[in-house]
């Protein structure tokens, strides 16, 4: 979970594989910072900046490699979160390997790069379908058509 801060993303909560694959404690530390390229840590400033003003998924793939030398592919789901009624406070994600690295916990990633990106926009017809009418005011699981590029 990421969570809105002037410097930018900043990890709220980091899931112990997550840990592993950079070899630290994320907790607490930019999202940026796992890119050592400063023009990539704008692509993903603007990326998450897109997800948060439109309100839309992303899904990057992302090709990395270990200190090692050892290559491993990536996927990158970004999801917004409204919290407390903020639009722009926190985003959820995820990053996996394609293939689990039989290296995981011995090796660390020192590399990544995005080599493919697809939002997921709001539809506007399903977001109208998915208020609450009528005597039934709980929520709803809302499922967005979605596809393969």
């Amino acid at each position: 979970m990421l969570e809105n801060e002037p410097i930018g993303p900043v990890f709220r909560l980091a899931g112990t594989r997550l840990c592993a694959l950079f070899g630290r404690e994320l907790r607490g530390r930019a999202l940026v910072a796992l890119w050592p390229d400063v023009e990539a840590q704008g692509d993903i400033r603007r990326l998450v900046q897109t997800v948060m003003d439109e309100t839309a998924g992303a899904v990057a793939g992302l090709s990395a490699q270990t200190q090692n030398g050892a290559t491993v592919h990536l996927e990158l789901l970004l999801l917004p979160l409204r919290y407390r009624g903020r639009t722009h406070a926190r985003i959820l994600g995820a990053l996996s390997p394609t293939l689990s690295p039989e290296w995981l916990g011995l090796d660390t990633l020192d590399s990544m790069r995005m080599i493919s990106l697809r939002m997921i926009w709001p539809d506007a017809r399903a977001l109208r379908q998915a208020e609450p009418s009528g005597q039934d005011k709980r929520p709803k699981l809302m499922l967005l058509p979605g596809g393969r590029v």
